[in-house]
């Protein structure tokens, strides 16, 4: 993930999750890690995504 400020901001909850994507032909999946804060105002947002492990198809 890249690196931001996050200081100024505030979450009152954060939600990580792995969404496998499986891209063109290749029979491996791309996991992609994302976090999203929820506000105290109740908003959503982007915190950050990176890319994560490959899954293969034999799994």
């Amino acid at each position: 993930m890249a690196e931001a400020y996050l200081s100024a901001k505030r979450y009152v909850y954060i939600w990580a999750d792995g969404i496998h994507l499986q891209a063109r032909l290749e029979d491996e999946k791309q996991c992609i890690l994302v976090l999203i804060g929820a506000t105290p105002e109740g908003r959503k947002e982007l915190v950050g995504f990176t890319d994560g492990a490959r899954e293969s198809a034999q799994d």
